[in-house]
């Protein structure tokens, strides 16, 4: 399994959000091709340390199509940076309500910076292991 991801792998929108992020709050002179040259490593959220409170709510169907996306491959992984989910609420809220216990992540710090950016919630990082996702 590998453990780092190239950020040019990974879906336009969010990679293009996430240099966004990089570009406004850590480094205004990043070019886009450099940001994307990277890597990030794969990290593991405990899903079980999110409360229910923090989910955004979805129909059933919408719970639905987010798993579709969240199987459908490594280019759609929630991002975290510090400890932070600064990218894909809904696709946590939808593991979480489908009995998800733990998922993969793409781990973005140094490139993002919170304290500036802001972000969703806190989450739990652990290391990789082979599962992605367990009930």
């Amino acid at each position: 399994m590998k453990t780092r991801i190239k950020i040019d792998s990974l879906d336009r929108a969010i990679k293009e959000e996430l240099f966004n992020l990089h570009a406004c709050y850590v480094n205004p002179d990043c070019r886009e091709q450099d940001f994307y040259n990277r890597t990030v490593k794969l990290v593991r959220l405990d899903l079980r340390q999110v409360a229910d409170a923090d989910l955004v709510s979805l129909s059933e169907e919408k719970v639905a199509r987010y798993m579709s996306v969240v199987r459908s491959g490594q280019s759609y992984l929630p991002a975290v940076a510090d400890g932070k989910l600064v990218d894909g609420m809904h696709r946590i809220s939808a593991m979480k309500m489908s009995g998800v216990k733990e998922c993969l992540a793409l781990d973005f710090t140094g490139l993002i910076d919170t304290a500036s950016s802001g972000y969703q919630i806190e989450v739990k990082v652990l290391p990789v292991r082979e599962l992605q996702l367990t009930r």
